[in-house]
């Protein structure tokens, strides 16, 4: 197996010349040679590539046979010891949110109060179909790579707006960044204890890695659906609240319609499923499925392929 990397950049300071150095490692490969591309946190899309993994995706032009979301389970945060999460009653509607919520992004500010018809542009993730285009763009200093952080900043509006049902709690604690300090892990392993419901809006990519720490602390994720495509790897609709982009404005009702409709019981199966999809991200059972395929296509596109998937087969057992 051969692995070409580039030097690493910040999603804004990538430039066409980083593009171009991309298609042409994977033009350079040669025929029967399987080519995976992993942008990790960058939304790059190369339909050149055989296979490209990503931790986010837009289901209106998603493309399964070349592309793969998969989780990002990786946290800061341990979880703390079971009997500071394990919900023994019926939990208070406690929803809460730590981090940053791009209420000062510029860009985010300008599509928001852009035409409906441009927000959905955004949110379909049209702008980032050509990576060459859209590398051109951030050369020109179009700040399109915050473009979609107004759906975070819209989220904490909607939840100041409408109070949540009779003892309820919204929580917002704002971060400018984050140093990765002990004293920082620890407010936020204590901000996903105190949390029931942990609000995972959007950021810079289509997805919030809250989903996964709000997982691996038995918490309920809130997923506001913004044409989002989430890995299989876990069962959403039984784990998570997921409420739809366009249905936004009403969040606090919605959240206190679930919490209203679940018993104690309800709420401790939901944390146990919730629990058991970390321990199984956690396992690396997804890697090993995303490796078998990349193993299994590999033999099937060439001789000089099948080196490779022959080579990789032991070593997964």
């Amino acid at each position: 197996m051969e692995v070409a990397s580039q030097p690493f950049c910040y999603l804004s300071e990538i430039r066409p010349k980083h593009v171009r150095a991309w298609r042409q490692a994977i033009a350079n490969a040669g025929e029967g040679i399987f080519t995976v591309f992993v942008a990790g946190q960058a939304e790059y899309f190369l339909g050149s590539a055989d296979l490209s993994l990503h931790f986010s995706g837009y289901t209106r032009w998603f493309d399964s046979s070349r592309m793969r979301v998969i989780p990002h389970p990786w946290s800061s945060a341990e979880r703390p010891d079971e009997t500071a999460i394990e919900w023994a009653d019926k939990p208070s509607l406690h929803v809460g949110f730590m981090g940053s919520t791009y209420e000062g992004s510029r860009a985010g500010q300008i599509v928001n109060r852009a035409p409906g018809a441009v927000r959905d542009w955004v949110l379909t993730g049209h702008h980032l179909r050509s990576a060459d285009l859209y590398a051109a763009a951030l050369t020109a200093r179009l700040p399109l790579t915050y473009a979609g952080t107004f759906v975070r900043s819209r989220t904490m509006a909607a939840m100041r707006k409408t109070p949540l049902a009779k003892g309820g709690e919204f929580r917002c604690e704002a971060r400018n960044g984050f140093g990765g300090t002990a004293a920082e892990i620890a407010a936020y392993a204590e901000h996903l204890v105190w949390s029931t419901y942990v609000l995972c809006p959007r950021g810079i990519e289509n997805y919030s890695f809250r989903l996964y720490e709000a997982l691996r602390f038995g918490r309920v994720p809130v997923i506001i659906d913004t044409d989002m495509v989430l890995p299989p790897d876990v069962d959403w609709p039984k784990v998570a609240l997921i409420v739809p982009f366009g249905e936004l404005d009403r969040l606090p009702e919605i959240i206190s319609a679930d919490w209203k409709v679940r018993s104690a019981s309800a709420f401790r199966e939901r944390q146990a499923l919730a629990r058991a999809a970390a321990a199984s991200l956690d396992s690396g059972q997804w890697l090993e499925r995303v490796a078998s395929e990349i193993a299994r296509r590999a033999v099937s596109k060439g001789a000089v392929a099948r080196r490779f998937g022959e080579q990789l087969a032991p070593a997964l057992g």
